[in-house]
């Protein structure tokens, strides 16, 4: 949970403005180009962020489905960044030993994906390791991937997705689109 929506609600605890206590909720929809939309909040008034989180879905292409409608397109996984390191392919063949389901290799970091039970043990092994961990969480990774080459839906999709995250509850958006480093950067 991000430190601004604590102490906003010890603010609200402290001015006694009644607020109640926080729920999580997880919505799901459609956004623009049919992706799918997975939106993690943290609310005080649910019926508020919902009707907020379905104007956002409206205003930006997509619709909000109901519980089920786009999460079995994703799988709970462990989720960890670490620097990448001189001998790459070293590093990579010691992470898979350590029990790593899947990695991906960017241009200046790797991620690992690991079950969300070992998660904490692949962190320990990998700090033992002396692996620069940048971070770690669970995630929700897409089963697959929608790629998109067009540049206006690119900026569609991404200006979506940045109001998406933007609204004071949301927490963490997963989606299964696929957008060019280079198509994002212009």
């Amino acid at each position: 949970m991000p430190k601004v929506n604590i102490e906003r609600a010890i603010q609200r605890g402290v001015k006694g403005s009644g607020g109640g206590s926080l729920e999580e909720i997880t919505y799901e929809g459609y956004g623009p180009e049919g992706m799918a939309v997975l939106v993690e909040v943290a609310t005080d008034n649910k019926q508020r962020t919902g009707q907020e989180v379905k104007n956002l879905f409206a205003k930006g292409g997509g619709s909000l489905g109901g519980p089920g409608s786009v999460s079995y397109q994703f799988e709970s996984t462990g989720s960890l960044v670490i620097s990448k390191p001189q001998d790459t392919e070293e590093a990579i063949l010691k992470i898979i030993d350590l029990g790593a389901e899947d990695v991906e290799e960017g241009d200046d970091e790797i991620e690992i994906y690991v079950k969300p039970e070992n998660l904490e043990e692949i962190k320990a092994k990998l700090q033992e390791l002396n692996f620069k961990l940048k971070s770690f969480e669970l995630a929700m990774k897409p089963r697959n991937l929608v790629k998109v080459k067009d540049q206006q839906k690119a900026a569609k999709i991404l200006n979506f997705m940045n109001k998406l995250q933007d609204h004071d509850d949301v927490q963490k958006v997963s989606a299964n689109f696929d957008i060019p480093d280079e198509m994002i950067e212009s």
